[in-house]
Order: structure tokens, then sequence, then C-alpha cells
């Protein structure tokens, strides 16, 4: 039972299109750290790389702020006792390109590419995605968002990090996503 009313929870807050999510959006209007409409344009003058080492962080143009999704989801996990939470990217049928209702990872992350993994906990937050979308994930998510690059050696999967972050951890997920 408590696996279930977290699962309805977070698809309240990941589903935009859902009632009373955290926000709602228009595919094109999602807030961006530098406040401009969103765009997947390449720009000549605004295209570089995030940079977490400054502070405050330097952004691209690109990067999509997911600070509330992040805070809201946790407050979720905290109310209901779940260490970790995994967003995929595939929709309850397991397609890997969804409709804007079932875009659960990219509203959570900011990363829009269709292939990926979210992994979020109390205090950590990461993507897995493989080498066509390294550059695409570091100029849409914020810096609370480490990029896994899957494939890449000495990067872990998502259960080996998992398994060595959250031992004995209670974690949870949509249950109508099969594909976990």
């Amino acid at each position: 039972m408590k696996s279930l009313l977290l699962s309805i929870c977070c698809i309240l807050v990941l589903s935009p299109c859902w009632a009373e999510p955290i926000a709602m959006f228009d595919v094109d209007e999602v807030p961006l750290v530098r406040g401009r409409a969103k765009s997947r344009e390449r720009r000549a003058d605004g295209d570089r790389e995030r940079d977490c080492s400054a502070s405050p962080p330097n952004y691209p143009d690109t990067t999509v702020d997911t600070t509330a999704q992040l805070a809201k989801i946790r407050e979720y996990m905290a109310q209901y006792g779940y260490d970790a939470y995994i967003v995929p990217s595939e929709d309850a049928h397991g397609s890997e390109y969804i409709a804007a209702p079932d875009a659960r990872r990219p509203y959570i992350s900011g990363f829009s590419g269709s292939a990926g993994l979210a992994v979020i906990t109390s205090t950590l937050s990461a993507v897995w995605t493989d080498g066509r979308y390294f550059i695409q994930a570091e100029r849409e998510m914020i810096c609370e968002w480490m990029l896994m690059k899957s494939g890449e050696v000495g990067v872990p999967s998502s259960a080996e990090w998992l398994i060595s972050d959250s031992i004995d951890a209670t974690m949870g997920a949509d249950d109508y996503l099969k594909e976990l």
C-alpha cells in the first residue's frame, strides 16, 4: 500500500498533465535557469558547457531548472519513508519515444533525450544515459544532477550505484512502468 501511495504521489509530481502537478507547463514554456523560453536550437553565442565548480554555477541557455521538482519529490519520499526513487524514460508500454503526459524523466531532470534513467535519493540525483546524449544532458541539467555516462570505464550502473549508496534502503518507482 505504501508503494502505491508513493507511486500516486510521484505521478502527480512527475507528470505535468495529471491533477495538481507541481507546476503546469506547455512543452515550449518550461522555465529555464536563464529565464528564456525553452529552445533546443543551437546558439553560437550561448552554447557552452555547464560549469558546476563556479559559484553560482554557469549554465548554457538550454539548461532547465528542476529545483522545484526535486524538492517536491524529496518531500514525498520523506513523507512515505523512501530512500530512493527511480524514474525511467519509458512509458507504461515500454516505448522509448513517449507522449508528453508520460515524460516523467524529462520533467524531473530537465534532460529531454529519448534514453535515460533518473535516480533520486534524499541527497543525490543522477541520470544515466548513453553516448548519444552526453553533450545534450550536460547542457540541459542543473548541477544538482550528476551525469552518469553509461558504457564509460569506471561508471557504475544504476543498480551498482544504488547498492553502494543505499544498502538496506527502501526504493520506489511507478508501479505501471514495467521496464525497471
